[in-house]
């Protein structure tokens, strides 16, 4: 049997390489535009970001910077003084909180007061009826001997002593809330008002008509906007915060003499 090798193919002709050649290279430099655009998207991104930081910051709209550009600056205040209201409303809702937990609190103190004044009023006249007379003596239906009546008078002076001192602390955190709040709802007015002419000064930023005194008008609006930056409250004080704990009693006897006096 007779075996026949296998016929050599015949290679490529130059014309086909040259075609393939080509192709190659085409699909590099496509590939290398894409990466160029790629390359230049990110960058404008990332310069636009950084061009919006700087807008974004209060400080960047100088005169200069507002006379350049005087409607981007008005949609930024715009959009700055909404801000300024939405924190504006969420700290006025806080302190309204925190005015009803002091109203309560004070109340509190009031009825406690109120209560021990007449507890210590007749635990007074208990003791006094004791020393005389002897012990044991009777309060609230239950006898009691000399020691329970001088703690008990010493207990309710210093419970009455603490409640009075909250009391006035908080009577003065209520009047120092309420004229935050004051400030709080004088400043939304102004950021209303701000708002309400904005239109008007955006014409006239539209139609460049910005001589000194639309500058001037344009920069003072930035004083809305630092005043709301700085017009939220701290940390609000905890009600145990507001009144020193009470000293312990050095000389009972003394204390005790006082309380019988009224003192």
């Amino acid at each position: 049997m007779i075996r026949t090798s296998p016929r050599p193919r015949p290679s490529a002709s130059p014309s086909r390489r040259r075609d393939a050649g080509g192709s190659n290279l085409l699909l590099v430099i496509v590939i290398l535009f894409a990466l160029v655009a790629v390359v230049s998207w990110v960058a404008r991104e990332r310069f636009a970001h950084e061009v919006e930081k700087g807008i974004d910051r209060l400080e960047s709209w100088n005169a200069a910077a507002i006379a350049e550009d005087p409607v981007r600056y008005l949609d930024y205040v715009e959009r700055k003084t909404g801000e300024t209201r939405a924190t504006l409303a969420a700290s006025r809702a806080r302190l309204a909180t925190e005015r009803g937990r002091l109203e309560a609190r004070r109340k509190e103190a009031e009825r406690k007061i109120t209560a021990g004044e007449a507890a210590l009023d007749e635990l007074r006249e208990v003791y006094r009826a004791a020393e005389a007379g002897g012990y044991p003596a009777t309060w609230r239906e239950t006898p009691r001997d000399r020691d329970f009546l001088r703690r008990q008078l010493v207990a309710l002076d210093r419970e009455l002593r603490s409640e009075r001192t909250m009391r006035e602390a908080v009577t003065g955190a209520l009047a120092g809330l309420e004229d935050a709040v004051s400030r709080l709802e004088d400043l939304d007015d102004r950021c209303e008002r701000q708002l309400a002419t904005l239109p008007t000064e955006r014409e006239v930023a539209r139609l460049g008509r910005l001589d000194a005194k639309a500058t001037e008008r344009f920069t003072a609006m930035q004083g809305v906007l630092r005043e709301g930056a700085s017009a939220a409250p701290g940390e609000l004080v905890g009600l145990e915060d507001l009144v020193a704990p009470s000293a312990p009693v050095a000389d009972e006897d003394a204390r005790i003499r006082e309380i019988l006096e009224g003192r």
